[in-house]
């Protein structure tokens, strides 16, 4: 053996001293847990890699870098689990504002649905955050086109006009409410008429309609108009206008526009900002070994022992055999390895599998499935006959 300079596990685990080195990166050094913990599992992963029925060629110190690798990526997929629960209400928020995370439930309210909500308001010019801009245009008698690109010069700096609404369309319905070419009839004198009330003398002229009665008939005058009158109507190509009919005097009509440059930068945070934008911003620091249940214990020391039987299968590759007096021993380097890098897969998809059964859908799906099988439950029960 001292011909290969192989270190032997002798049995032995060195306590973990903060800042000797104990660990490659000292992340949990300081947690008592983790101090107490890690000497027993380099010795049970010792022992489950053969020792002393046979060598095993590791020091307590690849042990405890094992640990420390499995508690790290036990972490890591927590966090990963939790940032895909919560990350629709963490975007936006600033990382001053949040702090760390770990351990802390997140109750994003409608916060994010009512920024996502935003955007559609936008567009459908019923609320939202993006500036609106109004103006005029003059309408020249005998003139149908007109560049609004031209007539509005900001157009050359902001990227761009996009229209939103042009108010260009005939007199509202409610300026001709009486008029006999809407085609609503005559009114309450109709209405008076049918109730055999229209000879009196007196006259009587006024009846209490129901204020539907008064929407049914503008829209009535509303699609009369539309249908087979209107002539008010306008096209836009590349930002022209094209006014219909054929204006026969000056006047003027109104538009609602915005800057096509906003669009896309209304909603996008300052350069340098502390805003939480992507999975690497969210603040979830490392788990402590002392707050992770036993579930989680266990995992570790499953992974930890997978790593280690990787890192052995390692080493005896490199050797693959050591000469005794008069043979030669062959080490199972490659099989070892196999073994723990197929067994670090296994205990990856099982912890996935897990998370699946814990997200939100899952659980509501789950929860939905329980009341159905309580009111079930219920429906078969007898109900209580209560005699007074």
């Amino acid at each position: 053996m001292s011909e290969y300079n192989i270190q032997i596990w002798d049995g032995n685990a060195n306590p973990i001293v903060p800042g000797s080195g104990s660990t490659p990166f000292g992340y949990y050094d300081l947690d008592s847990d983790f101090q107490l913990e890690a000497p027993k599992v380099a010795k049970w992963c010792a022992w489950r890699l053969g020792y002393p029925i046979v060598d095993v060629e590791l020091q307590s110190g690849s042990f405890y870098a094992c640990f420390e690798q499995a508690i790290s990526e036990y972490s890591s997929h927590i966090n990963n689990f939790l940032m895909q629960q919560n990350m629709i209400d963490l975007v936006g928020l600033s990382t001053n504002q949040v702090g760390d995370l770990q351990h802390r439930v997140v109750d994003g309210g409608m916060q994010r649905v009512i920024t996502i909500a935003n955007n559609y308001a936008n567009e459908t010019f019923v609320g939202g955050d993006m500036p609106y801009y109004s103006g005029s245009i003059s309408i020249t008698n005998g003139q149908q086109l007109y560049d609004l690109d031209v007539l509005f010069p900001e157009a050359a700096t902001s990227g761009g006009l996009e229209i939103k609404k042009i108010y260009h369309q005939e007199p509202p319905a409610i300026s001709r409410y009486f008029d006999p070419y809407a085609g609503t009839g005559v009114g309450a004198q109709y209405v008076l008429n049918q109730f055999g009330w229209g000879s009196y003398s007196p006259g009587i002229n006024f009846v209490m309609m129901p204020i539907y009665e008064d929407l049914l008939r503008l829209q009535a005058i509303e699609f009369n108009t539309q249908i087979r009158r209107s002539a008010y109507s306008f096209d836009i190509h590349n930002n022209k206008l094209r006014i219909f009919p054929i204006p026969s005097k000056n006047y003027k009509v109104w538009i609602d526009y915005i800057h096509k440059d906003v669009r896309g930068s209304s909603n996008i945070s300052p350069s340098g900002s502390t805003m939480i934008t992507s999975p690497s911003d969210v603040p979830y620091s490392a788990l402590t070994y002392l707050s992770i249940n036993q579930s989680g214990r266990q995992w570790i020391k499953e992974y930890a022992l997978a790593l280690a039987k990787e890192l052995l299968g390692m080493i005896r590759s490199k050797y693959q055999s050591i000469p005794i007096p008069g043979a030669e021993v062959s080490l199972d380097g490659e099989v070892l390895r196999n073994e723990g890098i197929a067994r670090k897969t296994e205990l990856v998809e099982q912890l996935k599998a897990d998370f699946e059964k814990m997200n939100k859908l899952s659980q509501w799906e789950q929860k939905q499935k329980e009341n159905e099988v309580v009111n079930e439950l219920l429906q078969r029960m007898p109900l209580k006959i209560y005699i007074g």
